[in-house]
């Protein structure tokens, strides 16, 4: 396994664009002091998956109470399994090895749900960014005021929808057991009731935590390869991204809703409970 992910994550490597001027310009830094800005980098590595670690935790734990550890290990596991799987399907199965038997299916819908928080984040500080950013988007020609606007009431708007579903989970929990009432999978979302606001407003802190560890390995990965990174650079290099947030979001949310959705088709075949 070990093997298979060190061949995967060399052939995503390789497949990167500019891979030579940015290998080149990582060994000119690896003999000075920037060095220090990857050693810093990497060790918020441990501090963004710990994250990660105890957001799983408190979600599960309304199914299922683990340890730190275990739950460090599943997410751990998660993304090992996820890193060589089609649409990362891999990262649930990778977390089920560390549930007991009889509740690894029903933490799809709560991974789903911790998931869900992170995309939040995402959609929220993409909003302040592309509004941060009005000034140089106009400037540049990239995009007209009048679509500048158009865009990011879209997204306020679609932020609040979604933000007011995020906080009625037990709402949509009552409507799908009326929906799913007479299907066998039905105990597979019978926990999401248990999700109350102070649990689901953790996790979105939490998601918002995550989300500054990795603008902050950014800025220190960017600072190591590049120079040092100011906060104009900052805004001008990590915030493009969020240009494209609509269609990014779109394919985020299918890509989870795929996963679930293959998974759950699958528990009807094999049966594993």
């Amino acid at each position: 396994m070990f093997l298979w992910l060190c061949y995967s994550i060399y052939h995503q490597i390789q497949q990167q664009p500019n891979l030579a001027i940015s290998w080149l310009y990582a060994k000119n830094a690896l003999g000075t002091t920037k060095f220090f800005y990857l050693a810093g980098a990497c060790l918020l590595m441990l501090l963004n998956w710990g994250l990660e670690a105890v957001k799983w935790k408190i979600a599960v734990a309304v199914m299922h109470p683990i340890s730190f550890i275990q739950s460090f290990k599943a997410v751990l596991s998660g993304v090992s399994f996820s890193v060589t799987t089609p649409n990362r399907v891999g990262e649930y199965l990778g977390r089920m090895m560390y549930m007991p038997e009889g509740k690894r299916l029903k933490i799809i819908a709560i991974t789903l749900i911790a998931s869900f928080s992170q995309i939040l984040i995402t959609l929220f500080v993409g909003l302040i960014g592309f509004i941060v950013l009005k000034s140089y988007l106009t400037e540049a020609q990239l995009i007209s005021t009048v679509w500048h606007r158009f865009i990011a009431a879209g997204l306020a708007l679609s932020l609040t929808i979604l933000t007011l579903l995020y906080f009625s989970l037990s709402r949509l929990e009552n409507w799908l057991e009326g929906l799913l009432k007479h299907s066998r999978h039905l105990y597979l979302i019978q926990a999401v009731h248990l999700f109350h606001v102070q649990r689901l407003l953790t996790l979105m802190l939490l998601s918002l935590a995550r989300y500054a560890v990795f603008a902050i390995q950014y800025v220190l990965v960017f600072s190591f390869i590049w120079g040092r990174c100011s906060g104009r650079d900052f805004v001008l290099g990590y915030e493009p991204c969020i240009f494209s947030l609509g269609n990014y979001t779109i394919n985020h949310v299918n890509r989870d809703w795929d996963k679930g959705r293959g998974l759950f088709a699958t528990c009807g075949l094999i049966h594993i409970e």
